[in-house]
């Protein structure tokens, strides 16, 4: 059932959209709340949650496009742009840190290195859906 289903590469366009948002909202309220010297809380919790399923959708849309004969650079692409941050957002929650000042300024590295490898992502998918 699922394999009749086609979609569109706008879709993917689309949603490599919102996961390149989302991670740099991320970047920008993790690195706001270590510039101020606040902890890490349930805001960017919660903002890591969404931006962590942005990226989920993103990889489940990528694969969909790969199944569809899309080609494997497709493969390549999702591997380094959505599934990379992903590795990065389970590296954070796997370390437990007294310090609070330092857990939100390894926050701000995770969701910088997020946004780089989406925004690299972005970039060359882009460039693969335009050709």
């Amino acid at each position: 059932m699922i394999d009749d289903i086609i979609i569109s590469p706008l879709l993917h366009m689309g949603t490599g959209g919102l996961a390149l948002i989302t991670t740099f909202v991320s970047l920008v309220v993790a690195g706001w709340m270590s510039w101020k010297k606040r902890p890490f809380n349930t805001l960017i919790g919660a903002i890591f949650i969404v931006t962590q399923l942005t990226l989920m959708l993103q990889i489940l849309v990528g694969v969909k496009l790969l199944d569809q004969g899309f080609g494997t650079l497709q493969l390549y692409i999702h591997y380094l742009g959505g599934m990379a941050p992903i590795a990065f957002f389970l590296g954070f929650y796997w370390l437990r840190m007294n310090d609070k000042l330092r857990e939100i300024r390894v926050a701000t590295a995770v969701a910088g290195a997020a946004f780089l490898f989406v925004f690299m992502s972005f970039a060359i998918g882009s460039m693969y859906v335009a050709s």
